[in-house]
């Protein structure tokens, strides 16, 4: 018997392994009841899921890939080997977590947004869908477009980790067994849940492994998962300014006389302003105290540069947030944790 809210099997007997429940009847791992019931963590499977033997089970089923994006965590969903296998095959796109975005984003500039980077992924998807609040918000229409592009066929849920599948199927499809979590890697396996007209399947969150929400330990998904609206902490930086993020990355606006950087990051992590003469004191004497969370034990001194290429331009640190770059400056160079993945891209907003 497999487990209803991540789709491992259950097992009674050692308590250190996963699946494990005290009780021979219960529908769940202690895992997951204690993730449902207390928002405890007792096991992380960020390490358990890899992608390959997930593509076999996908492509062996006669179904609409319903393709499931965070939006705030945008980047993350655009991994290549995910993109790559769908090409050839009918995708859905649903965007989560609209409602983390700020309002001034509309939903045309969103949409024409979502456009640009499918074509410069070379993605092409049979519809998008935007969804806020949790599913609710957008919930018909997700329902509608599955409706058209299915073609009697089921229905996959396929995505990252922490891009909303489990909120989008207890939500949008009703499905409350489903467990919810802000922790990578809830679901092991894939979990088929019959609906009227065609089985619907959820399956495990593909680990981005350069992602921060991978890289970091479990115990700061507070400072790294934005929980609201995320409020936008705009700086105006003069010459030769520094700005910390946490104790995770530092960036350094080199030149120029007047630079302005938006930063859009959870509510709870700490940006730091300061002058790069100063900057490598202050990592020093701060990295793991004032300079927090961090994801390694050392700060590493890895310098990556990058020429000015658009007005306004977004450097992305994957699974944590980007800062919004615009104004008159020579380059930005970024260091801090190697492992954690940069993206440039023009600007979402």
């Amino acid at each position: 018997m497999k487990c209803k809210g991540c789709g491992v099997e259950l097992q009674y007997e050692d308590p250190k392994k996963i699946g494990y429940s005290p009780k021979a009847d219960a529908l769940y791992c202690q895992r997951c009841y204690q993730l449902t019931h207390y928002g405890k963590l007792s096991y992380s499977f960020k390490e358990d899921v890899r992608s390959g033997s997930l593509f076999q089970k996908i492509a062996s089923l006669n179904a609409l890939i319903v393709w499931i994006v965070d939006l705030y965590d945008l980047e993350s969903g655009f991994r290549q080997d995910i993109t790559e296998f769908f090409r050839d095959r009918d995708v859905l796109m649903v965007c989560t977590k609209r409602d983390l975005l700020p309002e001034s984003v509309g939903q045309e500039k969103l949409a024409k947004y979502l456009k640009m980077r499918l074509a410069d992924k070379k993605v092409s998807v049979k519809g998008i869908v935007v969804i806020g609040e949790h599913g609710y918000d957008g919930k018909e229409e997700v329902l509608y477009a599955i409706d058209m592009l299915r073609k009697d066929r089921d229905v996959v849920l396929v995505g990252t980790t922490n891009a909303g599948k489990s909120t989008v199927l207890k939500n949008v499809f009703g499905m409350d067994d489903v467990t919810i979590s802000r922790y990578p890697g809830t679901t092991m396996d894939l979990i088929e849940m019959p609906q009227k007209e065609y089985t619907l399947y959820d399956t495990p969150g593909f680990n981005q492994e350069n992602s921060i929400q991978i890289l970091a330990d479990d115990k700061d998904m507070d400072y790294i998962v934005p929980k609201k609206k995320v409020k936008p902490q705009t700086f105006q930086l003069k010459s030769d300014q520094s700005l910390a993020v946490g104790g995770i990355m530092r960036i350094d606006i080199v030149g120029g006389s007047s630079t302005s950087a938006t930063c859009y990051f959870a509510e709870k992590l700490p940006i730091h302003r300061g002058k790069i003469s100063d900057a490598d004191r202050l990592w020093k004497e701060h990295f793991g105290k004032l300079l927090v969370p961090t994801v390694n034990s050392t700060y590493f001194t890895k310098k990556t540069e990058y020429k000015k290429r658009y007005a306004k331009t977004d450097l992305v640190i994957v699974g944590l947030g980007w800062i919004c770059v615009s104004g008159d400056y020579e380059k930005i160079v970024i260091s801090g944790c190697d492992e954690a993945e940069v993206v440039i891209r023009k600007a979402m907003i």
